[in-house]
């Protein structure tokens, strides 16, 4: 096998590559996050309606961490997208240390070689990719259900720990006695404590939803505790629980109510608003509806053969629990292949379909409603490719006997080719999406050779779904949006007229609505714009978009169709919708196009200056 070392270094090596070039998959993320951020520290930025006192369903004390963390580098003279970075690596780092933390709890609790194939399939998976960078509540919470999980483990390990006990001679039996009591009470309650927590930051510092990831594990103590008549402990864990959740919620609380000067209970706002205060007007399903299948695509494409390994993990290590040969006890998984083995295991994988029962049921489906449960996918697929690559083994021991050499060779081979094989497509995914569609990042950079103390106006139109933040904007730009074929509500501004605490808390009613309808006050005549960013594509005449670059698919930069303006900067960005072939899920370089019958198409994606600016 491959050195866990070589693979550890591969796990930091990809996540520093997606975090200096992967892409912003959702607007969302901007416009609720990165631009609420950019306010707390630089003092403007766009404001959605989500954050208006009158609706509160965005909560300020996920954000506040990383404010109080990036408050010293405002001090430096550096581009102000550096900030972005910074932080993107802040959450790099934050994923990383969960994500080890569960390999090494994998390695010591469970089996090296599963730890190895949850370490292999959490680097390369280009799901964790983009999720582990995303200024995301959902991404927050996937990283806390990680280490969630690695709690999870270490509960599910004491009645093992306790039995080794009690089974080794070399201690006496008063001594076995005490170190079985101190397991099952200060060990246990430290480590569900622990659980707790995590699930608890997930959930209410996070997204709410991600709290009904802990259902299952919670099911386990209860039925456990009352199967085995333990009630004072039962009793000690649920205090200690509503004691952690209790703290947990006084500080969300304390921090919304005081950036919207009244209380606050966001997380309870989120829930009714998207469960229960929903009809054809209002609610989650305004902004599109998607079929089960957008799912089972995104699945596909952000964890491949992966996803499929994941959701059948479960029924496939439950099935071979029946089977002497194949269960987990035969193949040295300390964990699950002792007595009671099939529970733990419905215990640790359970929210996995739990949660995709809930979300793919709802019409108004979002990639990033999934994240959450990324780490059981690549955790699933470890377990599953750990007990399904031990098949060609057995059976060649049947067809082949006595030539252990052979067996070992022909595990070897299968290991090396199927690692290779995945460990290929998901690079080559990961390297197509930044390949094709990272031209906001870069393009938006050449603002920062533009900073004066003259108030600029960048302006957007029909890209402005594109926008990476306005880390991107020096302090004297602002980000405006002409008229273009959305239809929809878009940003407001934070009033940068009164103190920060001022703006978050005093909004004006009629400025936002939260019925998706457009608001003509959000919008600025294209006079007024000193930059512009767009595409080299056709414009919609009849939505009135401005025709300001003439199409262009070739190398060279596109005509200026205004005398007034030029071009400052292009990248290249694909058009989805006359590229065909594999090329446009996999990075392929030119001489393969061809063989593969992929052809790309790539527009320009532009930054321009006007002249007179």
């Amino acid at each position: 096998m491959f050195s866990n070392r070589l693979l550890l270094f591969g796990l930091f090596y990809l996540r520093l590559i997606s975090t200096f070039y992967g892409i912003i998959s959702d607007c969302d993320e901007v416009f609720n996050y990165w631009e609420p951020l950019n306010f707390m520290l630089r003092g403007f930025g766009k404001q959605t309606w989500e954050y208006s006192p009158e609706y509160a369903i965005r909560s300020w004390s996920y954000l506040v961490p990383l404010w109080i963390a990036g408050y010293p580098p405002l001090f430096l003279d550096i581009p102000s997208y550096y900030f972005f970075y910074f932080f993107r690596l802040l959450l790099v780092i934050f994923s990383l240390v969960a994500e080890v933390k569960l390999y090494h709890s994998l390695k010591k609790n469970v089996s090296s070689k599963i730890s190895f194939w949850y370490l292999l399939f959490t680097t390369v998976a280009p799901g964790m990719s983009h999720s582990t960078i995303a200024l995301l509540p959902s991404s927050f919470a996937m990283v806390c259900h990680t280490f969630a999980i690695r709690y999870v483990i270490d509960y599910l390990q004491l009645p093992t720990l306790m039995r080794t006990i009690r089974e080794t001679a070399a201690i006496s039996p008063a001594h076995k006695q005490q170190l079985a009591n101190s397991l099952n009470n200060s060990s246990q309650y430290l480590i569900v404590a622990k659980a707790v927590f995590w699930y608890t930051v997930g959930g209410l510092l996070g997204w709410p939803f991600a709290l009904a990831l802990a259902l299952p594990f919670a099911i386990t103590i209860f039925v456990r505790k009352v199967y085995y008549k333990e009630l004072h402990q039962l009793a000690v864990i649920g205090a200690l629980s509503v004691f952690i959740v209790l703290l947990i919620l006084a500080y969300v609380v304390q921090i919304d109510s005081i950036c919207y000067n009244k209380t606050e209970l966001i997380p309870l706002n989120i829930v009714l608003y998207n469960v229960l205060n929903t009809d054809d007007s209002v609610g989650p399903d305004i902004f599109g509806t998607e079929p089960v299948s957008y799912y089972i695509l995104n699945l596909l494409l952000n964890f491949n053969f992966l996803a499929l390994l994941g959701y059948a993990s479960l029924p496939l290590l439950l099935i071979f629990n029946f089977l002497p040969d194949f269960n987990l006890r035969s193949s040295n998984v300390k964990l699950f292949g002792h007595e009671g083995g099939s529970n733990k295991l419905i215990t640790l994988f359970a929210p996995l379909y739990l949660w995709s029962v809930i979300f793919f049921t709802q019409p108004h489906k979002e990639e990033r409603f999934l994240y959450p449960i990324y780490p059981l996918i690549t955790l699933g697929a470890a377990f599953a490719t750990h007990q399904l690559i031990r098949i060609p083994s057995l059976l060649s021991t049947v067809f082949i006997p006595n030539k252990r050499v052979l067996h070992k060779a022909i595990n070897l081979t299968i290991i090396i080719l199927f690692s290779s094989f995945i460990v290929v497509i998901s690079v080559l995914r990961v390297f197509a999406l930044i390949s094709h569609y990272s031209a906001p990042l870069f393009v938006y950079q050449h603002l920062d050779q533009f900073a004066s103390d003259t108030p600029k106006n960048v302006c957007v139109g029909r890209e402005w779904y594109h926008y990476p933040s306005s880390f991107f904007l020096p302090p004297s730009m602002r980000l405006r949006f002409v008229r273009s074929g959305f239809s929809g509500m878009l940003p407001g501004d934070f009033d940068e007229s009164v103190s920060r605490l001022s703006s978050m808390s005093n909004i004006p009613r009629e400025l936002y609505n939260n019925k998706n309808l457009f608001e003509s006050d959000k919008v600025i005549p294209f006079e007024e714009c000193d930059f512009y960013v767009d595409i080299s594509k056709a414009v919609d005449s009849e939505q009135k978009e401005i025709a300001i670059l003439a199409p262009s698919y070739s190398d060279q930069d596109p005509a200026v169709l205004l005398d007034d303006w030029s071009l400052v900067h292009c990248d290249k960005f694909i058009d989805q919708d006359h590229s065909r072939g594999l090329g446009r899920i996999l990075y392929l370089p030119k001489r393969f196009h061809r063989k593969m019958k992929t052809n790309l198409r790539y527009q320009h994606y532009c930054l321009l200056k006007k002249k007179s600016s």
